[in-house]
């Protein structure tokens, strides 16, 4: 062989070695589907904790303890170590693992969508097809509903990359011409991560589940020897992936801080575990309204995605349907997608609250894979039947990947959080000027997670004990707090014996403690008659005090909310900033209204009004308030939203005997 001729065949050589233009584009969209949503993420992302549950999954993070039931064990054991990053707060940090679950869920959306398109189009080019792929995981990772996962501590980000990578390999499952042995084994993976899932958040995993039965029939024709082994291997998987439970007990045994389900016994795990104390909510929503809820909850789709966007889904469903070899990947995704969002329709419909959107985040990902497919099938015919389709093609992939950054611009506003630290604001107007050892008492779930978790996550006033007496039926919980202070008993008795927080108990408390109160619609009345209001929470004393006591410490009440308005600026727009404000606002207005001070229940109404919050409540209370004078009898405003209820009596009652 000559020289010439081994110049040609090492040359050849290299070409065959060297990677294709093509797949280059696939290698870098498919690193783009992830890396544009964890960057916009993490400009977005909050350093503070955000409302709702994000404050104690922090703290939770943060000591390694166990948020409210389920239990969270995978989220608390995956965000532990960005904690331990060198930079950012400890709530940026939580929130940074909430930004790279969600960024990795884009890319398994990608590779998902990406396998889809590679069965159901033939003619087109597979940049084209990887171009469509990342049109889509960006499509549904820029939606508000998606986005706002990823940038505040919450377990949804971690939720829908684990569905995603459960259907990933269903879905290969289903497109794939290999052997059943290797096909079978695809399952016993999604097995697994379903039992880690389950760890997560076991409601949407379970919700997810049906969606794999399609496949699961499937090995009956794909294995008709050892079907019953096969799924043997399937249930063994699952049950390994369940293996994190065993956090629950093992941190229990070490005693950590933040434990709002402690389990020491089989009894507390499937109380944990099974979320019962959640249950009730589940059961009170009404099938009448089941109707209504799923037209909401599809109109709440079109919000996050938009109508047209919608509609195409359903064509790109019907075209996997129609064709024998996505036929049963289009029924699974049809299940994951209906099945996601009926359930969320059940339980109930909330569009203004984030979590909502973390329920139906599957949905939000199924309807874009769809339109991606409507698209490329539809590009697939073009290739087939138009000469110039070549020339089109770049286009059209340019026009798709362009439509979901022009919707990021929409969702970012909502989901700018860079520059949030209301909740700072919050638990320093609340307990910035109270003495060490003071015993704060909130029930509402907002507040106390915001005032309790501080300490452990930047050890903000460790001497200050922040309870929730509507948490005292949680196993541990109760037990722990009466460790430390012995007089809360009769606290807890109060609220198991009365479902409220009695007379009784605040003037006892008040005799050996500094007590500050939320006025909460839990306190009997005549507990009220021992608070003095003094900002977010207000002042217990032992003796009841009177209309003129109420009328000389107002204007000072009042200053300290107009002074937390300075600093709080226009973070009060921020929907759950404004709830808790408004919720605040009308708690003052009842206070005031029982005790006889018409003019500060005004004021407090009008600062309602100013933030744009004029529900019926208050406005029927600014009626009454015209009428008459001296006190107002508040029962019809407190038991018409918040009929007491005994919490559920759990082992703690051993701290009686």
């Amino acid at each position: 062989m000559g020289v010439d001729e081994i110049s040609t065949v090492l040359r050849n050589e290299h070409t065959l070695m060297k990677p294709s233009t093509s797949s280059i584009f696939v290698q870098l969209t498919a690193l783009a589907a992830a890396a544009i949503p964890l960057a916009l993420s993490i400009l977005n992302a909050t350093s503070e904790p955000y409302w709702l549950d994000s404050p104690e999954f922090t703290a939770a993070v943060q000591t390694l303890g166990i948020p409210h039931p389920p239990g969270h064990p995978l989220y608390v054991m995956l965000s532990k170590p960005f904690t331990l990053l060198p930079f950012g707060t400890i709530a940026f940090r939580v929130s940074l693992a909430s930004a790279t679950a969600g960024a990795i869920a884009s890319f398994l959306l990608y590779k998902c969508t990406y396998l889809v398109l590679s069965k159901a189009t033939q003619a087109t080019p597979e940049w084209f097809n990887a171009a469509l792929a990342l049109s889509a995981s960006l499509l549904a990772s820029v939606t508000h509903a998606w986005w706002f996962q990823m940038v505040r501590q919450e377990v949804y980000a971690l939720q829908i990359m684990l569905v995603l990578a459960a259907l990933y390999p269903v879905l290969k499952f289903s497109l794939s011409d290999d052997i059943p042995e290797h096909k079978i084994n695809l399952l016993v993976l999604a097995s697994f991560i379903f039992g880690l899932g389950a760890t997560n958040h076991h409601f949407i995993m379970l919700v997810s589940l049906p969606a794999a039965l399609p496949a699961l029939v499937a090995v009956v024709k794909e294995e008709t020897k050892t079907p019953l082994l096969q799924y043997s291997k399937m249930a063994a998987a699952a049950l390994v992936g369940l293996i994190p439970y065993l956090f629950l007990h093992l941190r229990s045994l070490a005693g950590v801080p933040v434990a709002f389900g402690g389990v020491h016994s089989m009894k507390d795990f499937f109380w944990v575990v099974s979320a019962k104390v959640y249950q009730k909510s589940i059961h009170q929503e009404s099938s009448a309204y089941l109707q209504d809820n799923t037209q909401e909850a599809i109109l709440s789709l079109m919000g996050q995605l938009g109508p047209i966007v919608v509609i195409a889904s359903l064509a790109g469903a019907y075209l996997l349907l129609r064709r024998k070899s996505t036929r049963l990947a289009g029924v699974i995704l049809i299940l994951l997608q209906g099945i996601t969002l009926f359930m969320r329709s059940l339980m109930g419909i909330d569009p203004f609250n984030p979590d909502y959107y973390g329920y139906i985040l599957p949905t939000v990902a199924v309807t874009a894979l769809f339109v991606a497919v409507l698209f490329g099938i539809a590009a697939h015919v073009l290739y087939r039947s138009f000469r110039y389709a070549s020339s089109i093609a770049p286009v059209l992939a340019v026009a798709c990947i362009a439509f979901p950054i022009y919707q990021a611009k929409d969702a970012h506003h909502t989901t700018d959080l860079k520059e949030f630290n209301s909740t700072r604001l919050v638990y320093d107007a609340a307990l910035a000027d109270v003495p060490d050892g003071t015993v704060a008492l909130s029930s509402y779930y907002k507040l106390f997670f915001v005032l309790y978790s501080a300490r452990y996550i930047d050890g903000s006033r460790p001497l200050i004990h922040v309870v929730n007496p509507q948490l005292f039926g949680y196993p541990g919980y109760l037990a722990s707090v009466t460790a430390e202070m012995p007089e809360l008993k009769r606290l807890a008795w109060s609220i198991f014996v009365k479902g409220e927080i009695t007379e009784k108990a605040i003037s006892d408390l008040a005799l050996k403690y500094p007590i500050r109160v939320e006025p909460s619609p839990w306190s009997e009345a005549k507990a009220m008659m021992h608070l003095l209001p003094s900002g977010i929470l207000y002042t217990a004393v032992p003796e009841p005090i009177s209309r003129t006591d109420v009328i000389a410490v107002s204007d000072t009440h009042m200053q300290r909310w107009r002074r937390f308005y300075e600093l709080v600026g226009t973070q009060w727009k921020e929907h759950e900033t404004w709830r808790f404000l408004s919720w605040s606002h009308y708690l003052d207005a009842i206070y005031f209204a029982q005790m006889g001070d018409r003019a500060s229940a005004q004021k407090s109404i009008e600062y309602s009004h100013s933030i744009g919050s004029s529900p019926w409540q208050i406005n029927q209370l600014e009626d009454a308030l015209k009428e008459g004078d001296g006190a107002i009898d508040i029962s019809p405003f407190r038991n018409e939203l918040f009929p007491t209820e005994k919490p559920s009596q759990q082992d703690d009652l051993e701290v009686f005997r």
